[in-house]
């Protein structure tokens, strides 16, 4: 059997910094969803379910106020909201389905770009972190 060998993988001093930045990005995808979810709450409530759905309490576990799951904007629950509020959810749902669409692209090249150019991929990584948050909060404010 051959012996089994060492691996050093030798990371800059401030690599740190960069897997900060990482769960940073992480944490504010999450954020951005739990936005997402605030505002389902919010359109999709109990008074939303008595005026447009009666029949509800009927139909037991099927169909309770929980946010609308699983309608995710464009399904039966979403076509009766009034267009103000399905205006707003389908601009949240945007807003952090973009993000997670984009965010995976950048956190593998931003890690691996980390370990040689760290000041470089920093500052990139606290552009994209302000970036992000502005284009989530124009969208969600159109």
């Amino acid at each position: 059997m051959a012996p089994i060998t060492e691996m050093k993988i030798v990371v800059g001093e401030g690599y740190a910094w960069i897997l900060l930045e990482a769960i940073v990005i992480t944490i504010h995808m999450w954020i951005t969803g739990m936005m997402m979810g605030a505002i389902r709450k919010r359109v999709f409530n109990k008074d939303f379910y008595q005026k447009k759905f009666p029949q509800y309490k009927q139909l037991g576990k099927v169909m309770r106020p929980d946010g609308g799951y699983p309608d995710d904007g464009q399904g039966r629950l979403a076509d009766k909201l009034d267009d103000e509020d399905w205006f707003a959810l389908n601009n949240y749902r945007r807003a952090h389905m973009n993000y997670l669409e984009g965010g995976f692209a950048v956190l593998i090249p931003l890690l691996i770009s980390g370990l040689s150019y760290t000041r470089w991929t920093f500052f990139s990584g606290i552009a994209y972190i302000i970036g992000r948050e502005l284009y989530s909060q124009g969208y969600r404010r159109t």
